[in-house]
């Protein structure tokens, strides 16, 4: 093998090597964007779920605070309430981050997207705390005026009782005069004796 022949042979296989380094680069910076999105996809599914989690979870502890007479269990309930929705806020909130550190690997890796990467990012997370926040607050304020929501309670239960007695009234109203107006017919096949 000649001197020039060596020199070009040893020149393909650099540029090979450079080649295959280039490739594996590319191919571990592929990996890493699409990784990115399969986690943000995920969190963003999980950032949907939590807050109807805790809609859930508010709703069905109010219902029974109404089905409750006793103050004491109200309160519990209600603080409860409260705290899981304040807690809520928190979570959401974390979950954004981490979201956000996931988009902006992804980011790296797009050169038109880095003039963009801060308008409006917590706008849904935003709203989202708002309103957990005003159901936090709804629930705090029951838990320090327990004696609304009884005093409430017993004035729809006496109006649904007095509703159901003035009903009960118009029924039998309604019943004797059925009786006085309509009378029975007799049969014209009443004499007849049954088949046999």
């Amino acid at each position: 093998m000649s001197r020039s022949e060596y020199r070009l042979e040893l020149l393909r296989y650099r540029i090979s090597r450079e080649m295959e380094h280039q490739r594996e680069r590319h191919q571990k910076k592929e990996n890493v964007y699409l990784e990115a999105g399969q986690h943000i996809r995920s969190l963003n599914q999980i950032l949907w779920q939590i807050p109807s989690m805790a809609i859930a979870i508010t709703g069905g502890l109010w219902y029974g605070v109404t089905t409750l007479d006793a103050v004491p269990p109200k309160v519990a309930i209600l603080l409860f309430s409260a705290f899981v929705n304040l807690v809520t806020i928190l979570i959401i909130l974390r979950l954004r981050y981490v979201m956000q550190q996931y988009i902006e690997v992804q980011s790296m890796f797009s050169e038109g997207d880095r003039g963009s990467r801060g308008k409006g990012r917590y706008i849904v997370v935003g709203l989202w705390s708002i309103t957990l926040l005003g159901t936090a607050t709804v629930g705090f304020l029951g838990a320090c005026y327990p004696e609304l929501l009884h005093k409430r309670a017993e004035s729809e239960q006496s109006a649904r009782v007095e509703c159901n007695a003035n009903l009960n009234v118009e029924l039998h109203q309604v019943k004797a005069e059925s009786r006085s107006v309509i009378r029975p017919q007799k049969s014209p096949y009443a004499d007849r004796a049954p088949c046999k």
